[in-house]
């Protein structure tokens, strides 16, 4: 995999309450600011928040017009599939639907190429989980990027924990407020 040069991160989370959108609103306009490049899902809720101020974006279906996203990447290959079903703990149980679904966040995480990891990802899951360990059935897909992100060095950031915000300041030297 090539180091990371870029400045391209992943925002991802279901829906939020008030605050978190809050949050959310914040950080999508500050990396935009920054120059910073989003990845995402096409879903609704805070992936959404993420991609509505990203100027610079590559969302990732998993099917033309998936939620009505006039995104064009859509399309997966093997190598995304085994990425996904090496770290899905039921891939295999998952309809073809579900497993499009799953294999988006392989180029959610690592680009159209799967050859460039994200620097860093910013996350909202309501339990506040950013770590393996720390999944619970509340974690809900994104628990998949959280694997895919821990697998890799990728530094996570979810919105839900107050401390957030501060932590990706001072990982990355800007100011979000």
């Amino acid at each position: 995999m090539n180091t990371r040069l870029h400045n391209t991160y992943i925002g991802v989370g279901s829906s939020a309450p008030p605050p978190i959108i809050e949050r959310a609103t914040l950080v999508a306009k500050q990396l935009a600011c920054h120059h910073y490049q989003l990845r995402s899902d096409g879903e609704a809720g805070v992936s959404s928040i993420f991609d509505s101020h990203s100027p610079h974006s590559e969302i990732y279906l998993p099917h033309r017009d998936y939620l009505n996203h006039s995104s064009t990447l859509c399309k997966s290959s093997r190598e995304a599939e085994y990425i996904a079903s090496k770290y899905h703990p039921s891939y295999d149980a998952l309809s073809t639907l579900q497993r499009k679904i799953v294999n988006r966040y392989s180029h959610v995480v690592l680009g159209k190429d799967l050859r460039e990891p994200a620097l860093f990802a910013v996350i909202y899951s309501e339990d506040g989980a950013q770590c393996n360990k720390e999944r619970t059935a509340q974690t809900g897909i994104v628990g998949h990027v959280i694997c895919l992100c821990e697998s890799l060095s990728i530094p996570i950031f979810n919105l839900a924990r107050d401390d957030s915000l501060l932590r990706m300041e001072k990982r990355l030297g800007i100011d979000l407020s």
